[in-house]
């Protein structure tokens, strides 16, 4: 199961890009960060082991702090 406690939050274009620590290295269709959905878009090349950076649909929302997981 795919969980992560993002560390930054970046907004650009059509996205919203979640750096952190993930618990497993497999990433969902879709996370849920404070009951709200969100569909994952992909994952952006070149962040540091054990870092990841997931892209998901742009939010205006702060999520920085929160924990994400996957949607069952």
């Amino acid at each position: 199961m795919f969980e992560m406690k993002i560390e930054k939050q970046m907004n650009i274009e059509d996205r919203t890009l979640l750096l952190g620590i993930p618990e497993a290295f497999v990433f969902p269709d879709s996370v849920c960060v404070d009951d709200k959905n969100y569909k994952v878009i992909g994952i952006t090349m070149g962040c540091p082991v054990p870092f990841l950076s997931l892209e998901i649909e742009k939010t205006n929302s702060d999520l920085v702090g929160k924990i994400i997981r996957e949607l069952n």
